[in-house]
């Protein structure tokens, strides 16, 4: 799922965070922190549906959501990806 507001990236690649073995609330709070670091173009890596629907609305402007993807990837394998 593409997060509201998606363009592509202007430069350089996009981090790649897996948060496929963090319990909720942590992919949320982990995405907030990101934005609130200033980072504007992410892609994170979710575990379920579940997720994938919830995390597009912690993102408040069109400037957080500059360029942010959010996949699904099914389960993090054993010991973390």
């Amino acid at each position: 799922m593409v997060a509201k507001g998606y363009t592509l990236p202007t430069g350089g690649a996009m981090p790649e965070i897996d948060v496929r073995d963090l319990a909720c609330p942590g992919p949320v709070l982990k995405l907030r922190d990101l934005l609130d670091s200033g980072e504007r173009e992410i892609i994170l890596r979710v575990a379920d549906e579940l997720h994938r629907l919830e995390l597009p609305r912690v993102i408040n402007t069109a400037e957080e959501a500059r360029s942010v993807l959010i996949e699904m990837a099914g389960a993090a394998p054993p010991g973390g990806a």
